[in-house]
């Protein structure tokens, strides 16, 4: 009963079952499988080592069996060259020098060298020359040629350069001397005219250079404002008389102003005066100031710059009665009056007052400084005949109303030597002030506080 109930199991059960043999029979396989792989590979593996093994030893011993000649012959060969260095260390030297001795005395005597040379010679030098020398000679006498062209073309050059150079400087030197000119270096001015005299290339230049002298000197002298003298603190003319102004010029202190001052006052009698100064003028300034004032004092043509012209005027009129009045004995006297040697020479300074009186009786300062003078020694008549001349021709004249007031001192009239004294100080004071101080009689005033004295 139990098989039968065994039996009537469901037909899935039993596929189920089988299926789970199956299962367990492949596995087994699969194991025993790789346990024969391993153990296959492992046999091969060793007796694969073993081949290899046996074959390395077998080949091995080949290799030395055919090898040991040459290892023979190597070993020979190493001994031989340690021996062949040996032997060039320790004999090669003097072997090599007793060679080289053979060798010169063989070879290197006289005759063999000349011998060597003529070979050479003439196997070579044809072909050094032409290949060596032949061109180089080309090359040569090329650059002789450029260097001759080089040395003609510098030499040209260099004489334009000098050439240059001179026009150069001489151009220079003719602006120079007109430069210098109108500052008024008359020998400037002279150089330039021996350049025109020379008829020189430079003549045309230098003539340029006075024609420009010329026009800058006639543009100067028709100047309307020009240097006059003029008081040294109000700065104005304060009416000088002739011989003042002389007194000046000859001093050279103020030449050109004195010259023009002399051209405003139009008096003829200082013509030769003023031609004894332009005789020896240096200052071309001054000597065109001069050919002014005679051009226009005497009515005549003179250029600015004409020097010869006008020395050959000087020289022609000078003399004429009406130019020369003589004012030597009015300079002489001022000059020993300023050195200081009014008492020791009184009586030479009052004959050269009047000498110059007598040769211009409206000399207004000579006649004003003796007029001084005669009151100072006491001579109050003769003082005042003196000052009444200089009324006569012009009672204003500032030196006059100075004088007078030495005079009123002189006669203790005190207030009108204040009054005087001031009306001089208001014409010019700067001469009023220094005279003052120097003659003695006007001391008193000098701290007088009605004296209008100009403030320091």
């Amino acid at each position: 009963m139990e098989n039968e109930k065994e039996n009537t199991d469901h037909p899935s059960d039993l596929s189920s079952k089988s299926h789970a043999r199956r299962g367990k029979s492949s596995r087994k396989d699969k194991t025993l499988s790789m346990e024969m792989e391993s153990y296959i590979n492992g046999k091969v593996n060793f007796v694969m080592d073993n081949v290899r093994s046996t074959l390395s030893q077998e080949i091995k011993r080949e290799l030395s069996e055919k090898t040991a000649p040459l290892r023979f012959w190597a070993n020979v060969g190493g001994i031989l060259a340690f021996l062949v260095a040996i032997f060039t260390w320790l004999v090669a030297p003097s072997l090599i020098k007793q060679w080289t001795e053979d060798f010169v005395v063989e070879r290197m005597n006289e005759p063999s060298l000349k011998e060597a040379a003529d070979r050479a010679i003439k196997s070579k030098m044809d072909e050094y020359v032409e290949n060596k020398f032949k061109p180089m000679g080309r090359r040569i006498d090329d650059m002789d040629g450029l260097i001759s062209i080089m040395n003609k073309n510098i030499t040209e050059k260099q004489d334009s350069l000098i050439l240059s150079q001179e026009k150069l400087e001489r151009s220079l030197n003719i602006q120079q001397l007109n430069l210098k000119a109108k500052t008024g270096d008359i020998e400037s001015y002279e150089a330039l005219l021996e350049i025109v005299s020379n008829e020189g290339e430079w003549k045309e230049y230098a003539e340029v250079a006075i024609k420009d002298l010329e026009l800058y000197y006639d543009q100067d002298r028709s100047q309307i404002a020009y240097s006059v003298l003029g008081d040294s603190l109000s700065l104005k003319d304060p009416g000088y008389s002739v011989e003042e102004i002389l007194y000046e010029m000859h001093l050279g202190r103020f030449k050109e102003a004195a010259v023009n001052t002399l051209s405003r006052i139009e008096t003829k009698t200082v013509i030769r005066d003023i031609c004894d100064v332009l005789s020896e003028e240096k200052d071309l300034r001054v000597f065109a100031r001069i050919t002014r004032t005679i051009s226009k004092l005497a009515d005549v043509k003179i250029k600015p710059l004409e020097v010869e012209n006008a020395k050959i005027w000087c020289a022609q009129n000078k003399n004429n009665p009406g130019y020369s009045a003589s004012y030597n004995g009015y300079i002489q006297a001022r000059n020993l009056i300023e050195s200081g040697r009014l008492h020791s020479d009184a009586q030479q300074i009052m004959e050269g007052l009047e000498s110059t009186i007598q040769s211009d009786p409206k000399a207004l300062h000579a006649r004003c400084l003796k007029g001084g003078l005669l009151a100072q020694m006491g001579r109050v008549e003769d003082a005042k005949i003196e000052f009444e001349h200089v009324k006569e021709i012009n009672k204003d004249y500032y030196c006059l109303k100075f004088w007078e007031s030495a005079l009123a001192l002189k006669e203790h009239r005190r207030e009108d030597a204040i009054q005087l004294l001031n009306e001089a100080l208001e014409k010019a004071p700067g001469y009023t002030v220094t005279h003052a101080k120097f003659w003695t009689i006007f001391h008193p005033l000098l701290s007088e506080d009605k004296v209008n004295w100009p403030e320091n």
